[in-house]
């Protein structure tokens, strides 16, 4: 193990030199490992640094050590990076570790297969230098912020749909009535020409929003509680 903490000016996402990132480097080859951690401390990458040189060794550390960024040499000298992927991909603590896929000849079938299997990207030997580094890890976090953005808002989405369905199928009909009572009186206090005009806007507001939830609980309504033809049709 080895422990870095170099900075430099280097266009870098945030999350890659705000705190020290654990990295793990699977290669069968000493002088590529170490050559691999150079590039990545010119690059600018704040880590602690992790090693193996097959499988077993690999696994150790998978099972010691949290891993945010890893990067898998393809062709070892017993198995290939791809065994080591899924090992990875699978590890019950290593739900947030980056795969860098790395191969010494460019293969269409490797990198096909590595992507698949969830790499978040794949380089070769001759192609590693500091710019692409870079490139490859910043590319890799962007990735991974903005599949978990969007995971979040379908989790938001699904949680809301949930929401007003429960409120559908209990109180749907209550909360309705409410609305409507609601803006029914705002529409007798506009026609009503009692009003401050500086209310005017505050109260269209508050009939719009009304209005708006109404159509929504009535559209949510008509998906949890069936027609009475597609009830018969189910019970056909």
């Amino acid at each position: 193990m080895q422990t870095t903490a170099l900075q430099i000016n280097t266009p870098l996402p945030a999350e890659m030199t705000a705190r020290q990132m654990n990295l793990l480097i699977l290669d069968d080859n000493e002088i590529d490992r170490q050559r691999l951690k150079r590039i990545s401390e010119k690059a600018g990458l704040r880590f602690t640094c992790f090693e193996a040189h097959d499988l077993e060794s690999f696994r150790a550390q998978l099972d010691a050590h949290p891993m945010d960024l890893v990067f898998l040499d393809y062709q070892l000298e017993v198995d290939n990076g791809l065994d080591a992927l899924r090992m990875l991909v699978t590890h019950e603590k290593q739900a947030q570790a980056l795969p860098i896929m790395i191969t010494s000849i460019a293969r269409h079938d490797v990198a096909v297969a590595a992507m698949r299997g969830g790499c978040a990207d794949f380089v070769t030997k001759e192609e590693l230098g500091i710019e692409q580094i870079q490139r490859t890890v910043a590319g890799a976090i962007e990735r991974r912020i903005i599949v978990t953005s969007m995971n979040n808002a379908h989790v938001a989405q699904d949680a809301m749909r949930s929401s007003l369905a429960r409120i559908a199928r209990t109180s749907g009909s209550d909360v309705a009535r409410l609305l409507i009572t609601t803006i029914r009186k705002l529409r007798g206090l506009r026609g009503a020409g009692a009003l401050d005009p500086s209310m005017t806007d505050s109260l269209d507001s508050l009939e719009a929003t009304c209005s708006d939830l109404h159509g929504l609980l009535s559209e949510v309504d008509g998906i949890v509680r069936p027609t009475p033809d597609g009830d018969a049709g189910r019970r056909g």
